[in-house]
């Protein structure tokens, strides 16, 4: 496996913020493959330290792309660890809280999730279904509008359209203070 010769698509990575009561939660996604143990707790002890979030209030997602950003790998058979990319991305991830935590405001969540066909096959389980549970959050102000929201579903890169997922929820409300980060590359790679 070599290097990639340039950028074909641009990876994001999206955060959310969530307070209670006084207790936070951050949640991390970015598009690639996996986080590796080693680097989550990495970054959990990071973000303990420089922020005392408790290293169980912190998610770390991957969207599960197969062809993202290996280089923060420490243990992958690929031997293309780069530490540069690896401190890129923890800051990244440092910076995405701030920014999180600088806009909390106040939100009402509205939750709703429903088994989803005909998108997909699972080559592995022929005419059955496997990961067809779609789960669906989404962010309304005080004043009833809707500013952020985000979609679950396991599913090996496969992407719906934002329209369809949306008439996937049904509502089911609950109250704290959150803030997004807005979509942001993660940069060159």
């Amino acid at each position: 496996m070599e290097p990639s010769g340039g950028i074909h698509d641009d990876i994001y990575c999206n955060s959310l913020l969530f307070e209670q009561d006084g207790r936070r939660l951050f949640l991390f996604s970015a598009d690639f493959l996996e986080f590796e143990e080693p680097m989550a707790e990495d970054v959990k002890t990071l973000m303990l330290d420089k922020y005392g979030l408790e290293r169980d209030c912190l998610l770390l997602a991957a969207t599960h792309s197969h062809s993202s950003v290996v280089g923060y790998h420490r243990g992958w058979y690929t031997g293309k660890y780069d530490q540069r990319y690896y401190d890129f991305l923890t800051e990244t991830i440092c910076r995405s809280y701030e920014e999180c935590a600088a806009n909390l405001r106040t939100a009402t969540a509205k939750i709703g999730r429903k088994v989803i066909t005909g998108y997909y096959g699972n080559r592995n389980h022929p005419g059955q279904l496997a990961d067809n549970e779609v789960a669906v959050v989404k962010f309304f102000d005080e004043s009833g509008a809707a500013f952020a929201g985000f979609v679950n579903w396991a599913v090996h890169s496969t992407v719906i359209s934002a329209a369809r997922a949306w008439r996937c929820w049904s509502r089911w409300t609950s109250r704290s203070r959150w803030a997004p980060r807005s979509s942001a590359s993660t940069g060159p790679l």
